[in-house]
């Protein structure tokens, strides 16, 4: 029984869509991934811990495709005794088999007090 919600495949398993910007593999993902790391991080701590996420992702066949600092932020509510964070945003393409690693990754980065990884469409 076939599902009107199911999108239409052409015969090489791409779908019909047009594709904008740069060409990426059919399985790749484009992914956010939003950070909130310890407010009292300096400078040199705080990129070092940014710079280990960027690695995790490339290691698993992935690209960073931009890093956007938020900067020191308030947070709604305190986590690990703290009310201020310093947010990172992350846009990066990857397979989906690897965000299950990357976030196991995330949870034992001592730095990272939060983090959120969604797909983009």
């Amino acid at each position: 029984m076939r599902y009107a919600s199911f999108r239409s495949l052409r015969a090489d398993g791409v779908d019909g869509e047009q594709s904008q910007g740069k060409e990426v593999s059919p399985h790749m993902r484009n992914y956010e991934l939003t950070c909130i790391l310890h407010p009292d991080l300096d400078e040199a701590a705080f990129n070092e811990a940014l710079d280990k996420i960027k690695d995790w992702v490339s290691e698993m066949d992935g690209s960073v495709d931009k890093v956007d600092n938020w900067g020191r932020r308030k947070m709604a509510y305190m986590i690990r005794k703290q009310l201020e964070g310093q947010y990172v945003l992350i846009h990066a393409t990857m397979l989906p088999s690897a965000t299950a690693e990357l976030e196991r990754k995330l949870r034992l980065l001592e730095p990272v007090m939060r983090h959120m990884l969604i797909l983009v469409d």
